[in-house]
């Protein structure tokens, strides 16, 4: 073994030097094993004003800016480009329905379980998939699911149900959307949710009188036509769009009393903030709103 080779990337010169000195010293056998060790122990060098993280995702370990991490919706994996909202979401998924705390990747098959998702991510769709007896649904394309009118196939059918992001954007009245949600859940089924959200009094809707609208114009330039149930002709410029057109239209900002308070008349129960911050998976918050709530189906 004089000719060993020396571990390349593993740190300062003494520390390649001292491991090339203890390698020389082990059984054949044994070689191969330290080796893996010797790399899996590995961390590269973390630049000021990051954050070293495992991303609870894919498994990565991982280092990104604090500031971005911070950023609800900005990817800070560098392979699978997870959000801080993605990696929370996940979290509160394996600790609710599992008990467990890993990577997703890394979580043993549970096809005995019937998930569901409203235009999840691809970012965890996939694993899910291969996790889980898991679909991924969509307003706009298969396989179809319009939480206004769910299939008659989907009620009681599923054992969590993942709403990510979606509830901000369906036409009003709100309340129905959360009771179908109850409706596609087997009795203690898991909700896992998220918006944004404030802490203000009250929701704001946006078009609190909406009943046949469309959407017209281009670009910057769109605009929605809407007659109310009186007959009442109105136009609203100005809109917010998330991550597209048409149905990604923002109808309201919630606020946490209002999420609370139509989860729990909707008939879940066990509703529960995760608000603690899991620095090992990048999950950070400077601001305790917008967080995943998880709650089971009474």
């Amino acid at each position: 073994m004089r000719n060993f080779p020396a571990v390349i990337g593993l740190g300062s010169f003494g520390t390649i030097l001292q491991l090339r000195l203890e390698l020389r010293n082990l059984k054949p056998r044994r070689l191969v094993t330290s080796y893996r060790k010797a790399f899996r122990l590995w961390r590269p060098a973390i630049p000021p004003g990051h954050h070293a993280f495992i991303c609870n995702i894919c498994g990565v370990h991982a280092s990104a800016e604090l500031a971005r991490i911070l950023e609800r919706d900005a990817p800070s994996c560098p392979r699978c480009n997870s959000t801080l909202r993605f990696r929370a979401m996940m979290a509160a998924l394996e600790e609710e329905l599992l008990g467990t705390g890993k990577p997703l990747v890394r979580c043993r098959k549970r096809k005995d379980l019937d998930g569901v998702g409203l235009t999840d991510s691809g970012v965890y769709s996939h694993l899910l998939e291969e996790k889980f007896s898991y679909i991924n649904t969509f307003f706009h394309a298969r396989p179809y699911l319009d939480l206004m009118a769910p299939p008659a196939g989907f009620q009681s059918r599923f054992d969590f149900i993942i709403c990510a992001d979606v509830m901000e954007h369906i036409p009003p009245p709100i309340q129905v959307a959360f009771a179908n949600l109850r409706t596609l859940l087997r009795p203690g089924g898991l909700l896992l949710f998220s918006v944004p959200y404030s802490r203000d009094d009250k929701t704001v809707e946006y078009f609190p009188d909406l009943h046949q609208f469309e959407i017209l114009g281009d670009g910057a330039e769109r605009y929605l036509v809407n007659v109310t149930r009186a007959g009442e002709s109105q136009v609203f410029k100005n809109l917010e769009f998330h991550g597209g057109t048409g149905a990604t239209l923002e109808m309201r900002l919630f606020c946490e009393a209002d999420i609370l308070r139509l989860l729990h008349e909707s008939g879940f129960r066990q509703i529960k903030i995760h608000s603690q911050s899991l620095p090992k998976w990048g999950i950070i918050y400077d601001s305790l709103f917008s967080l995943p709530i998880t709650a089971l189906a009474g």
